[in-house]
Formats: C-alpha cells, sequence, structure tokens
C-alpha cells in the first residue's frame, strides 16, 4: 500500500482531521500542520478535504487555506500546479492560501514557475514529527484510541524501510551487507 500515492494523502488527511476515528482531535494537526506550511494559527480545528478539485489536500480554517500536492514517486505535470494555485487564489472560500509541495526528499516541483509559490516539505519531516509525537504524547494518544499509535508507528516504519530507505530494518540490512 506504501507504493500508491492516494494511500499516504488518505493517511496524513486522516491524521490532520480533528474528526476522524484517531480519537486525538487536534493534537496531530496541531504540529503538523506547521511542518507543511508558515500558518498564523496552526492550533486551529482545520476542514480536511481529499481529492477536491484533483488537489490531494487542501485544508481549510476560518482564517487560513492550506492547499498539498502530493508526490511520492511522480513529478507534477507541466501546469497542474499553475492551475490548482489560480483556482484556490481565484475562490474567496480560501483564506490567505499556503500552498505544499510534499514529497519523499522535499525536491522542488518541475515547473520552474511555480517553484516560488510552493512550500517544499518532505516526508522525512513529517516523520520526524511524527516519531516525535508518538513518544512525548504516547499516553494522550493511547488514551484516546489504543490502536492510533500503533497505526502511525507502523506507517512511519513502512515508508522509512520502503521509500526512504532509512530506519531500524535498513540499518541492520545495511550493516550485514558490508
Amino acid at each position: 500500500n506504501t507504493d500508491y500515492e492516494i494511500r499516504h494523502s488518505s493517511f496524513i488527511a486522516w491524521l490532520l482531521d480533528a474528526k476522524e476515528t484517531h480519537g486525538c482531535g487536534t493534537l496531530f494537526s496541531n504540529d503538523l500542520v506547521s511542518k507543511l506550511a508558515p500558518v498564523d494559527n496552526p492550533t486551529a480545528e482545520w476542514g480536511v478535504f481529499r481529492e477536491k478539485h484533483n488537489i490531494d489536500l487542501i485544508l481549510t480554517s476560518p482564517e487560513e487555506t492550506v492547499v498539498v500536492e502530493n508526490k511520492t514517486y511522480s513529478k507534477d505535470a507541466p501546469g497542474q500546479l499553475k492551475k490548482y494555485r489560480e483556482l484556490v487564489i481565484s475562490n474567496p472560500a480560501y483564506k490567505n492560501p499556503s500552498f505544499v509541495y510534499l514529497n519523499l526528499k522535499g525536491e522542488a516541483p518541475e515547473d520552474l514557475k511555480e517553484r516560488k509559490f510552493w512550500n517544499l516539505c518532505s516526508y522525512s519531516e513529517l516523520l520526524v514529527a511524527l516519531k516525535k509525537l508518538c513518544k512525548e504524547k504516547k499516553d494522550e494518544i493511547d488514551k484516546n484510541h489504543s490502536k492510533t499509535r500503533i497505526l502511525v508507528e507502523d506507517y512511519i516504519n513502512a515508508v522509512e524501510m520502503r521509500h526512504l530507505k532509512s530506519g531500524l530494518i535498513n540499518e541492520k540490512a545495511k550493516k550485514t551487507s558490508i
């Protein structure tokens, strides 16, 4: 499942949505939104929309909007980012938009003209934040839903092992191949 970009977007959306079944309210969004984009109020309760206007993730609060284009192994198509940005900017429902280009290594978009509009974020940055939350807020997460932390830790391990080639399993494999 970790090979499918849409699965990553869905998992991230699940974490960011305070009303979701993880039972942790804004615990995840309070920390992760500010990792994605420079927002004024990261602790807002964000509305989370998947694939609205074909955009991977749109986060809305009464004052701000965060647009996330998520890429794992693909790149942005010609005109894709400009189309999304202009669509959001032209819609008065989206307040003070920030645009995020999320990918495995935090690489810039292919579209040279759009690069200046899109904040870069890597999966590594998100995973570091998730690890920290799982460690520091372990009791709170476990209290709210006993399986949430396990799901998040499994996600971290899967992304590290499969995509980032980091994590404990990969480190052990490197040592044994020397």
